[in-house]
């Protein structure tokens, strides 16, 4: 998954966050050049899925949720790079007028797709993101064991977000690997590499294709 979901305040705003989608989008890329059936279930991004991979629109929580879980019984790695919305507004009909100078808003928290998707699909290798601002390592280790991932890849929203480069560290229940910036393109492949080495560690039977 990838991307950023937006939520409809009314007939003509919404709420969104700042994520380009480029790291979802070249993690298919290189997963789809290495010769593995690719899903990809998108927000909105800066730019369109590649061509040739199986693509699916969902810019709401809600359309995630529904295709995410629709697509996990079938595969085998899910790798959940999309930021999707954690507090959904109250949808209002027609369009909120201007009044008076402040406006409040009445958001609920939503539910987790990926501790959801973890939970339920046993089969899955998860791979889980996060974006922080502080104790990088530490919190990311704790939504590794929160959300019952396989691996999380952790890196500063402030440097990452949008960028066409990034530091990252990836996490597994083992080890703690600090990559220096690159380009999202060779992060990619360092990211599918490591989901490799631990696909095998756990006794996977999937063929490497070179």
């Amino acid at each position: 998954s990838c991307g950023a979901t937006f939520e409809k305040i009314d007939d003509a705003r919404a709420i969104t966050n700042l994520s380009s989608g480029k790291m979802g989008l070249r993690i298919a890329d290189e997963a789809y050049a290495l010769g593995a059936n690719v899903t990809i279930i998108y927000g909105r991004t800066e730019k369109l899925p590649p061509s040739g991979i199986n693509c699916i629109y969902a810019p709401s929580h809600s359309l995630m949720s529904k295709y995410v879980k629709e697509n996990a019984k079938n595969n085998d790695i899910f790798i959940s790079v999309a930021a999707i919305s954690d507090y959904i507004p109250k949808t209002i009909s027609g369009k909120l007028k201007k009044g008076n100078n402040r406006l409040s808003l009445e958001l609920e928290q939503s539910s987790d797709i990926l501790l959801e998707t973890t939970s339920e699909f046993n089969n899955l290798f998860c791979v889980g993101f996060s974006a922080e601002s502080e104790n990088i390592i530490k919190n990311a280790q704790a939504k590794l064991k929160n959300k019952h991932l396989d691996m999380i890849v952790a890196n500063f929203i402030n440097d990452s977000m949008g960028q066409n480069s990034a530091e990252i560290y990836i996490i597994d229940k083992n080890e703690v690997i600090h990559i220096p910036k690159k380009s999202k393109k060779e992060l990619a492949s360092n990211i599918l590499q490591h989901i490799y080495k631990l696909e095998n560690k756990r006794g996977s039977t999937h063929e490497h294709i070179n």
